[in-house]
């Protein structure tokens, strides 16, 4: 319940960029990279005191949130809404047919996202193992291990990993970590 507040605040951030006049590709990018550094000076922030904890995550996320939606709703009234995306019927027959194969995919894929934890052998081996000492430690200093892997590969995706795992409770929402990103690194 609580993870969705990252989300939220993705969606904050895309929503104040669209009003400010930008394309809905232009404000789906930047909101993008611009939650990815927030995720980060959040882990980075916490990790100082060793506050990766749950009050902690949930109350950096809903601040952010409530400053977002505050931002919102100035920045609402003062620029005129940017010309609205297009309706479904101003589609093509064949580009109907491709959306609803992409949503037919997307849907597929993160109901098995969903369904399976994550198992996979780099999975086991350092991604969820780097999370849970993080978890434990509540801090994201490196710790003793005999897999340096875990200590030496780049943490970003693992930081978002730990934020929902600590926000939900468990490890459901790890694999749309990957899900989401996969796309965006292929």
């Amino acid at each position: 319940m609580y993870a969705i507040l990252p989300l939220l605040s993705w969606l904050g951030l895309f929503l104040i960029i669209y009003a400010r006049g930008n394309g809905w590709r232009t404000s789906f990018l930047t909101a993008s990279i611009l939650w990815g550094v927030l995720l980060v000076f959040i882990t980075e922030l916490l990790s100082l005191r060793r506050l990766v904890t749950f009050p902690w995550v949930l109350g950096s996320w809903g601040f952010v949130v409530a400053a977002l939606a505050v931002i919102y709703s100035r920045i609402k009234r003062r620029i005129p809404r940017p010309n609205q995306l297009s309706r479904p019927a101003d589609f093509e027959p064949w580009s109907v047919f491709l959306l609803c194969g992409v949503i037919s995919i997307v849907l597929i894929t993160g109901l098995v996202a969903w369904l399976a934890p994550p198992n996979t052998d780099d999975a086991m081996s350092y991604h969820m193992s780097r999370v849970a000492h993080w978890q434990q430690n509540h801090s994201i200093a490196h710790y003793p291990t005999n897999i340096l892997r875990q200590l030496v590969f780049p943490p970003w995706a693992e930081w978002a990993i730990l934020h929902f795992q600590i926000l939900s409770g468990g490890d459901p929402l790890a694999n749309f970590v990957q899900c989401l990103l996969s796309p965006v690194a292929s």
